[in-house]
């Protein structure tokens, strides 16, 4: 998995300032009352960023450990944790999810906002979900959302532009994406300029590489890791099952 979100993650939060995190947190405490047979305390999070979630969870009671390999986001997400007054509920860690092992065992597991289709490869996604599984209590659930192969090939990527206006500033992010079919990947180009009063003071360009998965896929490589499928559905409705018309879906597995 290249690195990324270096200079891009400074602007995170702005571009996703939209996002609700809130509804996504209240349906991921409704995915664990409902689905865990554990009475779940604490929860390992991959990829968790700026730690959005994290937050939220944590003012809910549970304890999170957050692993990310960037650096930036995770100064950024230290930084709210201290201001929130939550630093006896998150624990940061910088590593790689292909490469990390951590001592005590978890009660719950997530991989959330896409994070999973950055472990582009097979040898990639097997390391992950082997560390995954490793880090877990028996019966544990490890849930996750995705991109769905039937509905991206049906409603294919586009170039967009989106703007966000600030108080002193507006970010303009131009995504070009490329679909790279025989390899189940989309490449996408930021653009991100940061624009006050009309001149560009600061632009920074990462390139992401994106797996989406059909659901063989997905039942081969988590059975191949211990996992078991319980539910798929879409993100925040669970009940509601897989179909072309949606990108977006969530897995919940449980280790065996």
């Amino acid at each position: 998995m290249k690195q990324v979100f270096n200079q891009y993650s400074k602007y995170y939060d702005d571009i996703y300032k939209q996002k609700d995190y809130v509804l996504e947190a209240k349906f991921i405490k409704g995915i664990i009352k409902k689905y865990s047979s554990l009475k779940v305390k604490n929860i390992l999070s991959i990829g968790c960023g700026t730690c959005n979630h994290e937050m939220i969870l944590a003012k809910e009671g549970y304890a999170i450990t957050g692993l990310d390999q960037s650096q930036t986001m995770l100064d950024l997400g230290r930084k709210k944790i201290s201001k929130a007054g939550l630093t006896d509920k998150i624990t940061l860690i910088k590593q790689d999810a292909r490469n990390f092992k951590l001592d005590n065992k978890f009660d719950a597991a997530m991989e959330l906002f896409n994070v999973i289709g950055y472990h582009t490869t097979n040898e990639d996604i097997n390391k992950v979900l082997g560390n995954i599984n490793r880090s877990l209590k028996t019966d544990s659930i490890f849930f996750f959302d995705c991109w769905y192969l039937p509905a991206v090939l049906k409603d294919r990527p586009t170039d967009r532009i989106k703007e966000i206006v600030l108080r002193e500033k507006r970010l303009l992010r131009i995504t070009r994406s490329k679909l790279q079919i025989n390899k189940n990947i989309i490449e996408i180009e930021f653009h991100l300029m940061n624009i006050k009063k009309n001149i560009v003071i600061e632009e920074t360009k990462e390139i992401h590489s994106i797996r989406y998965w059909s659901l063989p896929e997905l039942k081969y490589v988590l059975n191949a890791n211990n996992f078991k499928i319980i539910k798929v559905g879409n993100f925040l409705d669970i009940d509601t099952p897989p179909s072309e018309n949606n990108w977006h879906i969530f897995v919940i597995v449980q280790k065996r």
